[in-house]
């Protein structure tokens, strides 16, 4: 399956990966303050956000603790 598009990310989507590449790796919280702070977006907002990410490939995931 080839890797996806630059063009399959919708403008928020850049948002939450400029957050990302930001902060280099960071938790999913960290994310939601930020994205908070700077987009006033509800934490569910994001969370959704990272899971399309995760979803398309563009970010990975690691559980740490619970």
């Amino acid at each position: 399956m080839p890797p996806p598009a630059k063009s399959d990310l919708t403008p928020n989507e850049w948002k939450v990966m400029q957050i990302v590449w930001d902060l280099k790796s960071c938790a999913a919280r960290d994310v939601y303050e930020i994205a908070g702070e700077k987009h006033g977006w509800a934490p569910t907002t994001v969370k959704t956000y990272l899971s399309l990410l995760v979803e398309k490939g563009r970010l990975s995931t690691r559980r740490v603790g619970n």
